[in-house]
């Protein structure tokens, strides 16, 4: 039995919430657990029947744990460490208020769509489903053009806004309204 959160380990396996403690926010990685002994269909079994949530295929949230946009990026990003949040989902982690969007809250609370950056590519994820995401060229992140909030990584408030500026249509109009954003402004240095 643990300490903590007297939940009893059987067989010699490390206890669920072990895995998912406070370094991984709640959340489990199906493979961490397999390639510390649990087996693949013993594992699922013990996460439902414990009240686990599903965020996506291969990640798992403790009971209690509600499953909202943050929780889905932060699941995203321990199963891939290399993906820093950008573009839209940056925008608004950073409350950066973008007047062609004003439904854009809603969507990521949804998980309709979610926008992550590595070294040369951009994906954007519908939900949190990896194999549907499109994926775009873009300048490769600079030391400085990254950092972290609540727990995320995430584009510095330039290089968002400049990733968001690249992604438009090229218009004077598309650049001023994103520029000319009083939240925007408010936040680049």
């Amino acid at each position: 039995m643990t300490r903590a959160t007297g939940e009893v380990a059987t067989d010699g396996l490390i206890p669920l919430s072990e895995l998912a403690g406070s370094r991984q926010h709640g959340i489990l990685l199906t493979r961490q657990a397999t390639a510390l002994g649990w087996p693949a269909r013993r594992l699922t079994r013990r996460l439902r029947s414990e009240g686990w949530t599903q965020i996506h295929r291969g990640a798992w949230a403790e009971p209690g744990l509600a499953v909202d946009h943050t929780v889905r990026l932060r699941a995203i990003q321990l199963a891939r460490p290399e993906l820093v949040v950008s573009h839209r989902t940056a925008a608004w982690l950073h409350t950066i208020e973008l007047p062609w969007e004003s439904d854009r809250a809603r969507n990521l609370e949804a998980g309709l769509t979610l926008d992550f950056t590595t070294s040369t590519t951009t994906t954007t994820y519908p939900g949190a489903s990896r194999s549907t995401g499109r994926t775009r060229r873009v300048p490769p992140l600079a030391a400085g053009e990254t950092g972290t909030l609540a727990g995320i990584r995430v584009t510095t408030v330039n290089r968002t806004l400049a990733d968001l500026l690249r992604a438009g249509p090229g218009t004077r109009r598309w650049s001023r309204s994103i520029l000319r954003s009083p939240s925007a402004r408010s936040r680049s240095t």
